[in-house]
C-alpha cells in the first residue's frame, strides 16, 4: 500500500510539473509570436519615423546624429511601396535602442543582429565622441538593410555613412573597393535593390550572361556569403580574385578593357576622389555614377581647349604582404563642369613614388564633396 502511495503521489507530481512546463512553454511561445509580429503601416513619412527616433530611449546626442532627413528620406522613398518593407522597418525604428557593453573581440566596436533594433556598441565609444559617431551611424544603416552580413552589406554601411553622414571610411577597405568597382560596373539600384530588400535578381541579370557557370559561382560566394564571425573581413587574396572576374564582366559586357575606365582605374589605384553612389544631393557629372553628356577628345585638344588641368592626386596602393603606402600621382582633371572628358589612355601618368608613407591596413579614401 505504501508504496502504491508513493507511486500516485510521484505520478500527480509528474503531471503537476509537465502542466506548468506546458503553460511555461506557451507564454514564451506566445512572447515569441508577439515579438516577430510587425504591425501593418499605411505609409510611412519623414515626420513619423524621426518621431520615433526621438521618442526611443537614446540619448540626445545620438537622436540628433541618426535625424538625418536626407537619409530616412531615401530609406522611405525606396522601400514605402512595400508593405513587408515599410512594417519591418517602422517596427525596428520603434524600437530603436543603443547598449553600451564591453565588446571582446579585438577590433570591433559595434554591431547589430540581422533584422533587430539594438545597437551594440563597445564601453570605450563613451569617450570617443568621433568614433562613437562613426560606429552609431554605420550600425544604424544595418539597420535598414535586409540582407545579412557580407561584402555588400558592410561595404555599403560604409558609403553610405560617409555619403550623409560625413563619416569617414575608415574600415572594410577591400569590401568597398570591391562593391565599388561592381556599382561602376553594374551601377548602384541593384545593390539598393539587394541591401534593402534582399533580392539579388538585379543583380544576377547584370553579372550572368557575362560569366559563365564556375566564374558565377565564385562571383555569388565571394558577393553573398554571410559572414559568420564578427571580425570577418575581405582578404587582399580574395580581393584580387573578385577583381579577375570583374574584369572579365566588364570586357564581356562593354567589350573593352576595365582599366581603360577612368574611374575604375581610380579604385584600382586607391585614388582619393569624389564619387557619390546613393545620395543624389551630392552630385554632378563628376562625382556621380550618371554622367551627363560626355564630349570625347583627344588629352592634347582638352589641354589646349582648357576643359582639364594637371593635379597632384594622393594615391594609395598596397604591397604584396597586405600592407598599404601613399604617394603622389599625377592625374589629369576636368574643369569645365559641363562637360565629362572621355579618354581611353592618356587621362593618367604615373610618376615615381615619393614620400612614400606606411599606414593601417584599414585606412580608405576620404569620399567627401570638394569645396
Amino acid at each position: 500500500m505504501k508504496n502504491y502511495k508513493e507511486a500516485c503521489i510521484r505520478y500527480l507530481l509528474f503531471i503537476n510539473i509537465l502542466i506548468m512546463s506546458t503553460d511555461i512553454m506557451g507564454s514564451l511561445t506566445n512572447k515569441k509570436q508577439q515579438s516577430n509580429k510587425v504591425e501593418y503601416v499605411e505609409e510611412l513619412s519623414l515626420e513619423q519615423m524621426k518621431d520615433l527616433i526621438l521618442s526611443s530611449s537614446l540619448t540626445n546626442e545620438e537622436k540628433e546624429i541618426l535625424c538625418n532627413d536626407d537619409y530616412i528620406n531615401d530609406v522611405i522613398d525606396i522601400i514605402n511601396d512595400d508593405e513587408t518593407r515599410r512594417s519591418e522597418i517602422y517596427y525596428l525604428y520603434t524600437n530603436l535602442n543603443v547598449n553600451y557593453e564591453e565588446i571582446q573581440e579585438e577590433g570591433l566596436k559595434g554591431y547589430v543582429y540581422h533584422n533587430d533594433s539594438t545597437i551594440h556598441m563597445d564601453n570605450e565609444l563613451k569617450q570617443e565622441e568621433l568614433n562613437n559617431e562613426n560606429v552609431l551611424t554605420h550600425e544604424f544603416i544595418h539597420i535598414n538593410q535586409k540582407s545579412e552580413r557580407n561584402i555588400l552589406t558592410e561595404a555599403t554601411a560604409e558609403i553610405l555613412s560617409s555619403e550623409y553622414y560625413n563619416s569617414p571610411e575608415e574600415s572594410y577597405y577591400y569590401e568597398i573597393k570591391a562593391t565599388e568597382l561592381l556599382m561602376e560596373i553594374i551601377g548602384p539600384e541593384p545593390i539598393i535593390q539587394y541591401i534593402y530588400y534582399n533580392d539579388k535578381t538585379l543583380i544576377q541579370d547584370n553579372i550572368k550572361p557575362y560569366l559563365d557557370d564556375n566564374q558565377y559561382n565564385l562571383f555569388e560566394e565571394y558577393y553573398f556569403n554571410t559572414y559568420n564571425e564578427s571580425t570577418d573581413v575581405l582578404s587582399r587574396t580574395t580581393y584580387y580574385k573578385i577583381v579577375d572576374i570583374l574584369s572579365e564582366v566588364h570586357n564581356n559586357k562593354y567589350k573593352k578593357n576595365m582599366v581603360d575606365n577612368p574611374m575604375i582605374n581610380a579604385i584600382l589605384n586607391g585614388t582619393l576622389y569624389d564619387r557619390y553612389y546613393f545620395n543624389e544631393r551630392e552630385m554632378d557629372e563628376h562625382s556621380c555614377y550618371y554622367s551627363k553628356e560626355k564630349i570625347k577628345m583627344s588629352l592634347q585638344e582638352a589641354l589646349e581647349q582648357g576643359y582639364v588641368k594637371t593635379t597632384m592626386l594622393t594615391v594609395v596602393s598596397d604591397n604584396e604582404d597586405g600592407t598599404l603606402y601613399k604617394r603622389e600621382q599625377l592625374y589629369y582633371v576636368p574643369l569645365d563642369s559641363n562637360s565629362y572628358i572621355v579618354n581611353d589612355t592618356a587621362y593618367i601618368y604615373d610618376l615615381s613614388p615619393k614620400e612614400v608613407e606606411p599606414i593601417n591596413q584599414t585606412f580608405k579614401k576620404q569620399l567627401k564633396k570638394s569645396n
